[in-house]
């Protein structure tokens, strides 16, 4: 993106951040963080939460080149970061129950290791 394009983007409306988002994307493809960051004044936090938001319509996920309107990315893009989504929550479960057996069982005496 050109110090041009920066200061020609247009302020998306203003409304929910997930809505405010989709609209800062819209026909650009995948744009990283730090541009987004820049065009949209916020913390890559919000911006992350905002994506995590929008029920889908804005895609991201690990190692991703950063966020893109689903519905734009090719097909083959969509189902990796739908797959790695799905990994990443796998990994998450996995680890709840590590942390919930662990915890029982030091509760009651009984450790696992």
């Amino acid at each position: 993106m050109t110090q041009q394009d920066l200061f020609s983007f247009r302020a998306p409306p203003s409304g929910p951040d997930s809505a405010i988002l989709a609209h800062a994307l819209r026909g650009r493809g995948w744009t990283g963080g730090a541009e987004l960051a820049l065009r949209l004044s916020w913390p890559a936090r919000r911006i992350r939460q905002a994506a995590s938001d929008s029920k889908g319509e804005v895609l991201s996920g690990p190692g991703s080149p950063g966020y893109c309107l689903t519905r734009e990315a090719d097909p083959e893009q969509v189902e990796h970061y739908a797959k790695a989504h799905k990994a990443q929550a796998r990994a998450e479960l996995r680890r709840y129950v590590q942390i919930t057996k662990f915890y029982h069982g030091y509760c009651t005496g009984v450790h696992n290791g």
